[in-house]
C-alpha cells in the first residue's frame, strides 16, 4: 500500500468510529475492531463482546466527535497485512441535560489494514479533560 492509501484507510476508520459513536451504535463501533482487538481505558482492557458492552454503557448522550492531528507510522506484519501505529487528538461535543460539554484527549491506536480495510487491533482512550461550556 502507498502512504496515501494507508492514510485514506485510517481516516475512513476514524470517520466510521466518530459516526458510530454519534449514532449511539455500540455494535457498529465494536465492528471496527479486529476479532482479537482490544480497547484500553483507565488501566482496564476489554476484548470481544466486552467492547460492545463498554460502548453501549457510554453512548447514551447526543454527541459530535472530531479528530485532529493524525500521526502514524507503518510496519508490515509477517502475514502480509499492514500495521499502523497512530495517534490523534479528539474533541467530543456532548449535550447532557440541555447543557453543552466538551471532552478532549487522544486516541493511541494500532490499526490493521487488510485488502484496503482498516480495523482497530488496539485502541487506547486517553482523556485530557471535560468542560461544561453552556
Amino acid at each position: 500500500m502507498t502512504d496515501d492509501e494507508i492514510e485514506l484507510a485510517i481516516r475512513r476508520l476514524l470517520d466510521a468510529y466518530a459516526h458510530a459513536c454519534d449514532s449511539d451504535d455500540a455494535a457498529a463501533v465494536a465492528a471496527l475492531f479486529s476479532d482479537d482487538g482490544e480497547l484500553r481505558y483507565d488501566d482496564r482492557t476489554w476484548t470481544g463482546d466486552e467492547i460492545e458492552a463498554f460502548y453501549a454503557s457510554r453512548l447514551d448522550l447526543p454527541s459530535l466527535h472530531f479528530t485532529t492531528g493524525l500521526r502514524w507510522t507503518r510496519r508490515d506484519a509477517a502475514d502480509g497485512a499492514t500495521l499502523v501505529d497512530s495517534t490523534c487528538g479528539f474533541l467530543a461535543v456532548e449535550y447532557p441535560d440541555d447543557r453543552t460539554s466538551l471532552a478532549m484527549g487522544r486516541y493511541v491506536d494500532e490499526i490493521r489494514i487488510e485488502a484496503g480495510a482498516a480495523r482497530f487491533a488496539a485502541r487506547r482512550l486517553v482523556p485530557a479533560g471535560r468542560r461544561n461550556v453552556g
